[in-house]
Formats: structure tokens, sequence, C-alpha cells
């Protein structure tokens, strides 16, 4: 009887061993079902955006629509990462924003005031102002511009006169961050001082994907004037 007993345990904890087993498989298994389900899904909406862009040549012809088209595409995919920002959180503990630089702290409070949705927004008319300078840009190879509006100011600050420390560096950048907007090459060129003795630069900006011809322009500027090799007096 002890013998057949112990028979029957044994038989029983090999057929745990086994289900076990075979349960570790299939929980493996659709795990790994459920893992390549994501990655065909989120392949099909790229593959869609990819289906999109690609026709990018021929809806060049009409960018106002290339850009409604993409955006409208991408508000599923904005709308996940809103869900992925919300479950992570976006505080910066108190002990980590004491740490930052006090304009650095500044552009993140700011920032966290920012929805995915202002974000989204925020891309697509970035995408219509783009459009505007591709198409304004047709008539001329490139803009001058100066690269600054105002003199060189102290170091340390993002602003003149920021007793504060909080600077909005795009109060003082108007001839220069819009072009990083509307993703334009552009190029600061030395071009002489100011009255005090500081350092001034001509902004150079060209038609999207055409550094060559901002380069050249660069180059040209400066064998023509000599600038960039020149000190102000006193240096």
């Amino acid at each position: 009887f002890n013998d057949m007993a112990g028979r029957i345990q044994e038989a029983q904890e090999t057929l745990e061993a086994k289900v076990e087993a075979r349960t570790q498989a299939l929980t493996q298994s659709l795990d790994d079902l459920s893992a390549a389900q994501d990655r065909l899904v989120q392949t099909e909406k790229l593959a869609s955006l990819g289906q999109l862009t690609a026709g990018i040549a021929h809806e060049i012809k009409n960018p106002l629509n290339f850009v409604n088209n993409f955006a409208e595409l991408s508000t599923e995919l904005v709308q996940e990462l809103r869900e992925l920002v919300d479950s992570a959180g976006t505080a910066l503990p108190p002990e980590k924003k004491a740490l930052l630089d006090p304009a650095l702290a500044d552009v993140v409070e700011q920032a966290a005031s920012i929805t995915v949705q202002d974000l989204f927004d925020a891309n697509r008319a970035r995408g219509l102002l783009g459009t505007q300078m591709r198409l304004f840009m047709d008539r001329y190879d490139a803009l001058l511009t100066p690269t600054l509006p105002i003199p060189a100011f102290g170091a340390g600050l993002l602003q003149p006169a920021d007793p504060d420390a909080k600077g909005k560096w795009v109060n003082w950048t108007p001839f220069t961050y819009p072009f990083n907007l509307t993703q334009q090459p552009a190029a600061s060129v030395p071009c002489g001082f100011t009255a005090a003795g500081l350092p001034a630069g001509l902004h150079v900006i060209g038609r999207m994907f055409d550094d060559k011809t901002v380069l050249r322009i660069s180059e040209a500027f400066e064998q023509a004037t000599d600038f960039h090799k020149a000190r102000p007096q006193g240096y």
C-alpha cells in the first residue's frame, strides 16, 4: 500500500510540474502574442504615416492639404502620448527643481502648463508657417537680416536687464528662432562691431534643405569683407 501511495504521490508531482511548465509556456505565448499584436498595430500606424509621407512630392503641390491630412492621421498617436504622459506624471520634485539653474527652472514651470494638445496644436501651426515660408522662398535664393536686433549684453543673462534671472529669449531673437520653427538652414556671419566694440552678425537664411547656398553666401561675404578676422580696438 505504501509503495502504491508513493507512486501516486510521484505521479501527482510529475503531473503538477508538467502543468506548471505548460502554464508558463502558455503565459509566455500569450505575452509574445500580445507584444506582436502591439507591434502590428504600431506598424500599421507607421505604415499609414509612411504611405502619406511617401506622396509628399505630389502633395507638395498642395502643401496645406498635406499638413492637414498628416495632422488628422496623427490624432490617435497624440492621444496615446497624452495617456502615457498622464500615467507617468510630469511634476518635477521640489528637491530636484532646487538644483536647476533659475532660468531653466523658469522654463520647466512654463512647460508644466503645456498640455499634449497644446503641443499638437503648436506643431500644426508650425507646419503651416513652414508651408508659407517655403512658398515665399520660391521667389528668393536667401534672406538677409541682422542676427540680433540688439547689441550683446552681459554673460549669464537670458535677456537684457534681467533682474529676476528669468529670461524670455524669444523676446530678443525675432530674426533667428522663427527659422528653427520653419526648419530652414541659417548662418550668422561676423559683419563688424558696434560703437562700443561689441560684435555684430549678418544672418543668412536659405530655403529648406538648401544648406549649400547658405554656406556659399557666408563664404563669399567673409572673402569680400574679412570681418571674421577683425578685432575690436583694445583687444
